[in-house]
């Protein structure tokens, strides 16, 4: 689809990806350009993800709706709306039918994690780098602002009153092991951010989709935006990305009017 449609990667902008939708739609009409998860209680990591790429400032879970930054992301998907490029259906869409209309072809780009493209790799005759391919999100708005790349790190602690605080540091021990890492990986979990078990040529093969480009960026990466009432303020912001999935006639500043003030009231 991106070779009928033109399209040349890497996106260097918001814009450009875009742009590109545009492309898409216009050599592919039956396509949907991107695929995405509206879905309530599905998540919301490609807002998220936008948001912090465009340079959105977080106050712990809770984007700034009335920045600059976010103004411009809630304007880009309002357009990519308008213009047919996201699922007609993208309300009612878990994980499942976001990447289901990837695999199947009938989507042209989605936004999704690193373990999930070990998934797309094991399904038959989809083949890596003949059907499909990765490229970096860009952290330019192509407007004036930036942002940066964004991970969810996988972490372990000790209870603060274990009673046998030496063997639960062995099981750390071994958990961080560089191999029981790589080990992870080929059972379904994220890539750690471990350089030695990074470089592992297993996890290479494994992943041949986890370009240099993309490890750079990985290991650049800031945390997912996160506090303790994360799950409330996603909860806020799918009933905003529903709003803007379905359609509707409010301006990018009227939506964060209406939005602004339910993330504040969030404690």
């Amino acid at each position: 689809m991106f070779e009928k449609a033109g399209i040349e990667l890497p996106f260097k902008t918001l814009e450009d990806v875009y742009d590109a939708a545009l492309k898409l739609k216009k050599s592919s009409p039956d396509s949907v350009p991107m695929s995405v998860q509206a879905k309530a209680g599905e998540g919301i990591t490609s807002l998220k993800t936008t948001m912090a790429a465009a340079g959105v400032p977080f106050d712990g879970a809770k984007p700034d709706l009335q920045s600059p930054a976010a103004q411009y992301v809630l304007d880009w998907y309002k357009r990519f709306q308008a213009e047919g490029l996201l699922p007609e259906e993208a309300i009612s869409w878990g994980e499942a039918e976001a990447r289901g209309a990837f695999i199947r072809g009938q989507a042209g780009f989605i936004l999704d994690g690193l373990n999930t493209a070990a998934d797309f790799g094991e399904v038959p005759g989809f083949d890596y780098d003949k059907k499909w391919a990765t490229t970096l999100m860009p952290t330019d708005t192509g407007s004036g602002t930036t942002g940066a790349r964004i991970s969810s790190a996988r972490s372990w602690a000790i209870t603060t009153g274990t009673e046998h605080p030496y063997e639960a540091s062995l099981l750390l021990r071994y958990i961080a092991d560089s191999k029981n890492l790589v080990d992870s990986v080929l059972e379904g979990a994220v890539p750690p951010r471990n350089t030695e078990a990074l470089e592992d040529p297993r996890l290479n093969k494994f992943m041949p989709f986890f370009t240099d480009d993309l490890k750079t960026a990985f290991k650049e990466s800031e945390p997912v935006p996160a506090a303790l009432n994360a799950g409330e303020v996603e909860d806020v912001l799918e009933q905003l990305f529903g709003e803007i999935v379905t359609g509707t006639d409010l301006s990018a500043k009227q939506l964060a009017d209406k939005y602004q003030p339910k993330l504040d009231s969030v404690k």
